[in-house]
């Protein structure tokens, strides 16, 4: 895509510096609580290692917000919106940079996080995290396996969700420079008109896409958590529930982020001024 790698550079430059610091945070904070395996109760070691990835939320927020803050307070947004390319670029370089950074960082604590159990849950017998007996998961190949789909599954729905959140707060912002005044007020409001919009959407989804399969997800259930350590847990089976989600409302919702993104390449094409 001609001009993108330019944009998208930019960008990456812009929040590169705070995704090297988070990233490196991340990993002294779990390397720190690793090191405390053996001294404290296995449980208090390894549950800390998980703020990360609230953290990392947290982070996303700001930085899917700075990364538009930041032309307007260089005076870069002149030159952005003067470039012969369309708003859905520059949304789009933008949303790339972002998820980038958060993409690395979510690596690194899902790394930390899994690093930390498995050493706690080896050292220390009996050590359960979700009513689970998580030393079975490392004992038992089968176990193991359900482990790896489950942290795959978790991280992939963890960062959809990072991505419906970027596309969210960016369209907020840019929905708040639309004002000189009360912009924070604008951005709420725009901020409760768009999560309208996409329940909306779902809704709609429900009923225009009813014969799409529901998605099932398959988790273990309380078999893990009854499992003595002494047992033979390479030959213990791995029961399982069914868990199932409604496609069609997955596919509206989907859709309405799709309409969101539009809105805001739309914004910074037509619509914004500076």
């Amino acid at each position: 895509m001609r001009g993108f790698g330019q944009l998208f550079k930019k960008d990456l430059e812009s929040i590169s510096l705070m995704t090297v610091i988070l990233g490196i945070g991340i990993l002294l904070w779990d390397t720190y609580f690793y090191t405390r395996i053996g001294e404290w109760k296995a449980e208090v070691a390894i549950i800390p290692t998980m703020l990360p990835f609230g953290v990392i939320m947290f982070w996303l927020v700001l930085q899917a917000i700075q990364v538009y803050r930041h032309e307007w307070q260089t005076g870069g947004i002149h030159l952005l919106l003067a470039l012969p390319q369309p708003g859905s670029k520059i949304a789009l370089a933008k949303l790339a940079a972002v998820l980038t950074s958060f993409t690395l960082n979510l690596l690194v604590a899902t790394f930390g996080f899994v690093w930390v159990l498995r050493a706690g849950s080896l050292h220390s017998g009996g050590v359960r995290l979700f009513n689970v007996a998580m030393e079975a998961f490392f004992q038992s190949r089968e176990a193991s396996s359900w482990l790896i789909k489950i942290a795959l599954w978790s991280a992939f729905a963890y960062w959809l969700i990072g991505v419906g959140t970027v596309v969210i707060f960016q369209l907020v912002y840019n929905c708040s420079r639309l004002t000189a005044r009360l912009r924070f007020l604008v951005g709420l409001a725009s901020f409760f008109v768009i999560q309208w919009l996409i329940g909306l959407c779902g809704s709609i989804g429900y009923y225009v896409f009813p014969r799409v399969p529901d998605l099932v997800i398959r988790v273990p259930i309380d078999t893990l958590s009854r499992l003595d350590s002494a047992y033979g847990m390479a030959q213990a089976p791995v029961q399982t529930a069914k868990i199932l989600i409604n496609s069609g409302i997955l596919l509206g919702n989907a859709l309405g982020m799709v309409l969101v993104f539009l809105v805001t390449g739309y914004l910074l094409q037509n619509v914004l001024e500076v």
